[in-house]
């Protein structure tokens, strides 16, 4: 029996960040191996003002970006 790789989203304003931080973990290599896979989600890419704004002024995320 094969079991599907597991998979991760990674909800973030730095997709270029990952997986670079998990490289040197046992994460990365078992991500190396594809028995896991990583997706990242640029939040940016949700936002609904001219700024792409994502957090209020207190840094809580938006309603409308996590909608």
């Amino acid at each position: 029996m094969t079991l599907a790789p597991w998979q991760a989203t990674v909800f973030t304003l730095f997709p270029e960040a990952f997986p670079r931080p998990l490289e040197l973990s046992v994460t990365g290599r078992a991500l190396k191996k594809n028995l896991w896979n990583l997706k990242t989600v640029q939040v940016r890419d949700f936002a609904q003002d001219n700024y792409k704004s994502v957090d209020t002024p207190r840094m809580v995320m938006r309603a409308e970006v996590l909608e």
